[in-house]
């Protein structure tokens, strides 16, 4: 929501991954780094061929939690959305044999149980259905609006402050 004040998270669009009665954990998806997958590759010491697409592909800043862990969003062969934490799929991204459409981040966020409600009754988010097409297709900038037009919310008509009745 606009009303979001921590910078961590302002704008952020977070693709919860697991939530259940321990907590939740997302991975942030429109918070670009400087550092590329052609980056990481060389300082994990992996291969890269010319089939690999490294060169211009961005990691993304995936939360405030764990930030030297790697993480992989991307599509299974039945185009289920999957997270993946292997070294190997680096490996094959760098080689052109990984899957086509990914994204790698660094860190993840992650609330403890009941934090998460705690913050959606707060109006600090908005749930919308995951959709690949934001995941993967939607340039970094545009996704927090394209989530939110999902379920019909356009910041625009929305005030920054929100209280309850």
């Amino acid at each position: 929501m606009p009303s979001m004040d921590d910078p961590q998270f302002s704008q952020a669009v977070v693709y919860i991954y697991e939530h259940n009665e321990h907590g939740a954990m997302g991975i942030t998806i429109n918070k670009p780094m400087s550092l590329t997958l052609e980056d990481l590759l060389e300082q994990l010491d992996l291969p890269m061929t010319q089939d690999g697409h490294v060169e211009n592909n961005p990691i993304l800043l995936g939360g405030p939690v764990a930030q030297k862990h790697g993480f992989v969003i991307h599509l299974d062969l039945k185009t289920n959305i999957k997270l993946t934490t292997s070294k190997e799929i680096l490996k094959a991204m760098g080689e052109g044999k990984g899957p086509e459409q990914a994204i790698i981040s660094l860190g993840y966020a992650g609330w403890e149980a009941g934090e998460l409600e705690r913050e959606i009754i707060d109006n600090y988010w908005i749930l919308a259905p995951a959709d690949p097409k934001i995941l993967f297709n939607i340039p970094f900038k545009d996704r927090w609006k394209a989530a939110a037009s999902l379920v019909g919310v356009d910041f625009t008509f929305l005030a920054r402050d929100t209280g309850h009745a």
